[in-house]
């Protein structure tokens, strides 16, 4: 493994993505991460050849809540698709995508859950076509480590024993981030289906209208 995060930066692509290096861009990975302090750490145990670290800030904007031109006029919503380079949906061209796979990287609790789900129903909206080609993904995270073994339901934890649960990516060690997320013979990654994208679509069109109606009624300011 290549460590460090001395990789170029990219440039006019609306974000600070610090890229991969490699020419083939079919074998590149894109992480999809939120904040400084999970990226920090990725970039310390990524293989600069093949990874690319796209560091989102703040939480993303639920686009099933909005038109085309709020999301696109949104900073972080126009980077992820920018980075990502094919274009949206009806536009896009897949060989001009810039990474083989696009892996979205979140913390295992449910606010990082949420994020993944705001991040998947964009993508749901915007850019089925790569969900339908197989190339994005969700990194399952543990939440847990107990006697040197990762553990990611808490039900698996061993009763009486001490064990240290990770409140962030960014509380993680790089080896620890390396093993869990990065390196592919240990990591653990769902390939987000069609099916895995409508459903996070509904669930946020859900969550938009209930907030709406909250709104209306005056139940929250």
């Amino acid at each position: 493994i290549i460590k460090g995060g001395d990789s170029k930066t990219s440039r006019g692509l609306g974000a600070k993505v610090y890229d991969s290096s490699t020419s083939d861009r079919t074998k590149a990975e894109l992480f999809v991460v939120e904040g400084k302090s999970a990226a920090g750490t990725l970039l310390q145990c990524r293989d600069t050849r093949i990874h690319a670290v796209l560091p989102l800030r703040g939480k993303p904007i639920n686009s099933s809540a909005i038109d085309i031109k709020a999301v696109l006029d949104n900073e972080e919503m126009r980077s992820f698709i920018n980075v990502i380079g094919a274009g949206i949906d009806p536009l896009i061209e897949i060989k001009k995508a810039r990474y083989g796979k696009v892996i979205l990287l979140a913390d295992a609790d449910p606010d990082g859950k949420s994020i993944n789900a705001l991040l998947l129903g964009t993508a749901g909206t915007y850019l089925m076509p790569l969900i339908q080609a197989g190339m994005i993904y969700v990194s399952q995270v543990p939440l847990y480590k107990q006697a040197g073994k990762f553990i990611w339901d808490k039900a698996d934890l061993e009763e009486g024993k001490p064990f240290k649960r990770f409140k962030g990516l960014g509380e993680m060690n790089p080896d620890e981030l390396q093993e869990t997320a990065v390196d592919p013979s240990t990591r653990r990654l769902i390939r987000v289906t069609e099916e895995d994208a409508v459903k996070a679509f509904a669930l946020l069109r859900t969550t938009s209208a209930k907030y709406k109606l909250m709104l209306k009624h005056g139940i929250i300011a």
